[in-house]
């Protein structure tokens, strides 16, 4: 496995950039809560451009997977759940291993991260703990998702997609000032239409389809040098078919039976507010966000003619967040301290064969953390960084099967400690340990005595390093992680399980990306992830699983890629990545295969117009994630048109 990965790395991929020439730009990130270059951020990290967005025509978060070292992405038709490092759980379980975050607004579970990648700015994809800054779930990693802020400058564009499976798309985007240097607003939106793939003999036509509306509008008032204030709503409604699973054992799994029609709509609002107020060298924030995310679905459970599990469930959830922060920026240091507070409120029901299985189950979740993150200046090269927080969460769950309103609490405490040292402005070398934690949650399925489970934590060792100069960069890291309390379902008999912290395990591992500018014109780009996840102790009325692969935890991801553009407005390109296999069961029984993925792109930009082809998954490689009993389908080629016009 390892000489195919390493052979696979070796592959060529080439993607786009519609300007003028290729060059290597100082990248602004906010990953620590402050503006800073990467290359002075002690993170190991991969950052994902608009412009790499939409050269690979990617604009759903799931497309991400592999794009960058160790991150890997769960996707089971409504359940997306992104991975770094290897650092995975059962996906039965309700919350994520990484911070899943929106201009701010956060996404803590695993289902409703239906996130659309529209007029984006960048995507940070930091690696290893980030519960200092970010709290909970941020365990393993954290994703920070920036929208592009409005200008000056008056743009606008449309856009036209025509593709594979009837795909027809509609974009736009509009920005500029309304008061010069005080008022600034962009809006961005598009619709979407396309077929399924997956042909239901049944009712004797796909019905896996998908018709998709969304807007957001950006406000950005600025009335003084030193006060920002930034305002960003978005609102998308989806209207899904059946969810794209067989079982397992189907002859063909692109072809079902299904005797009830798939339907799904999900609607959700988001909102996100940001006060900045500078004075000499300190910094104020405040981020207030909500969201609304509502769910609703009708799916045929057991994949057959017969009416066995017909499933209608429905999933609304309301989640609210506040953030103050203080930043002082001084000459022997960079300091930052903060308090956030959150509230979520989830209620579900789900109905099986007309039988009330959750009648309104409701969960209210409250929290909240106080954290402190400073760098020290010991001399002009060396960096003491300090850092901790501490957390407070209440889960109360109500449902009236249940006497009782039952709450579970828990404390959690988040130190970091590292060293940076900058030997010039083109390479900086770190090593940090720090500790992250997993919010506890409940399986309503469980006895009452079992319902609840407790946070999972885990220590991460790492060291790092990061190097750009005119024509290259390099960074890479080399991590353990010691992870206590695992959550995982526990069979207590053979045909019944629960949700316990009854594991522990470790991830170790690597990661390297560049960039090599050969010319104005021509760039090779590559990344190189390891990571093995595995059971320390684990074992229960199954098996021993200890020394076992924990769950959807690829070992390898790759991708490697060439940049090319004329210069007078014509470019074409390609791009590799891929993963190796992952198991989906602790006993390591049930496999998903691992696969490469080849896309390309070939077209003209000009001031005003492009036109663009495109085909992802150019040999249509099926890539489907085996989850025992059933097997969720991977996206066909795509291949298709896009044009634009701007103005």
């Amino acid at each position: 496995m390892i000489k195919n990965s390493l052979i696979l790395s070796i592959a060529v991929c080439v993607s786009c950039y519609g300007a003028d020439s290729l060059r290597l730009d100082e990248v602004t990130i906010t990953a620590q809560k402050t503006d800073e270059t990467a290359i002075d951020v002690p993170v190991s990290m991969g950052i994902l451009s608009g412009n790499d967005l939409d050269d690979r025509q990617i604009n759903k978060l799931e497309n991400i997977t592999n794009l960058t070292s160790n991150l890997s992405i769960f996707n089971a038709s409504g359940i997306v759940s992104p991975n770094i490092r290897g650092i995975a759980s059962n996906t039965a379980l309700q919350n994520l291993n990484v911070g899943l975050y929106v201009d701010g607004v956060s996404y803590l579970g695993t289902l409703g991260n239906n996130l659309f990648l529209e007029d984006i700015e960048r995507i940070e994809v930091l690696k290893g703990p980030q519960s200092i800054l970010y709290g909970k779930n941020a365990y393993a990693g954290a994703i920070n998702i920036v929208s592009k802020e409005p200008t000056n400058d008056l743009e606008s564009k449309i856009g036209l997609k025509l593709g594979s499976d009837n795909l027809k798309g509609l974009n736009f985007s509009a920005g500029g000032a309304i008061v010069e240097d005080k008022f600034l607003a962009r809006l961005n939106g598009f619709s979407r239409r396309k077929d399924g793939f997956v042909y239901n003999e049944y009712l004797n036509k796909t019905d896996d389809y998908e018709k998709t509306n969304f807007a957001k509008l950006y406000l950005k008032f600025k009335p003084t040098e030193s006060l920002n204030l930034d305002l960003i709503q978005s609102l998308y409604n989806s209207k899904i078919g059946a969810p794209a699973m067989n079982l397992s054992n189907a002859k063909d799994l692109r072809k079902v039976s299904n005797n009830i029609e798939g339907k799904g709509n999900l609607k959700n609002y988001e909102n996100s507010l940001k006060l900045s107020y500078k004075f000499k060298d300190y910094e104020f924030t405040s981020l207030s966000t909500f969201r609304n995310y509502k769910d609703n679905r009708i799916y045929d459970g057991d994949n057959t003619p017969a009416s066995m599990i017909g499933v209608r469930s429905s999933h609304f959830q309301k989640d609210y967040s506040q953030e103050f922060r203080f930043v002082a920026d001084k000459d022997y240091g960079k300091f930052l301290a903060g308090i956030q507070g959150s509230i979520s409120d989830v209620k579900k029901r789900i109905i099986i064969n007309d039988v009330m299985l959750y009648s309104d189950t409701k969960t209210k979740t409250k929290g909240y953390g106080f954290f402190s993150h400073n760098d020290f200046y010991i001399t002009p090269t060396l960096t003491l960084i300090l850092g901790m927080r501490f957390d407070k969460d209440e889960a109360r769950l109500k449902h009236h099967l249940l006497a009782d309103d039952k709450k579970d609490t828990y404390n959690a405490f988040s130190p970091k400690l590292g060293l940076k040292y900058k030997i010039n402005e083109n390479f900086m070398s770190y090593i940090s340990v720090s500790k992250g934690y997993k919010a506890g949650g409940y399986l309503f399925s469980a006895p009452i005595d079992k319902m609840w489970y407790d946070k999972e934590t885990l220590i991460n060792y790492e060291w790092g390093f990061k190097t750009t100069w005119d024509k290259f960069d390099l960074s890479g890291a080399v991590f353990y992680a010691d992870i206590k309390d695992k959550q995982v379902m526990t069979a207590v008999t053979p045909l019944l399980s629960y949700a316990a912290n009854a594991a522990k395990a470790k991830s170790q591992g690597f990661e390297l990306e560049g960039n090599y500018f050969m010319s104005d014109s021509l760039k090779f780009n590559a990344s190189l992830g390891y990571a093995k996840s595995v059971y320390k102790t684990f074992k229960d009325a199954k098996g021993d699983y200890k020394g076992k692969y924990v769950n959807y935890a690829p070992e390898w991801t790759y991708t490697i890629g060439v940049d090319y553009y004329s210069g007078g407005g014509f470019f074409a390109g390609a791009y590799l990545r891929g993963q190796s296999k992952m198991y989906s069961d602790e006993n390591n029984i049930y496999s998903s295969k691992g696969y490469m993925l080849i896309d390309a792109k070939i077209g003209y930009d000009s001031k005003n117009i492009g036109i663009y082809l495109y085909a992802n998954n150019i040999f249509d490689k099926k890539h489907d994630t085996n989850y025992g009993a059933y097997t969720f389908m991977s996206e066909p080629r795509e291949v298709g048109v896009k044009f634009e016009y701007k103005f």
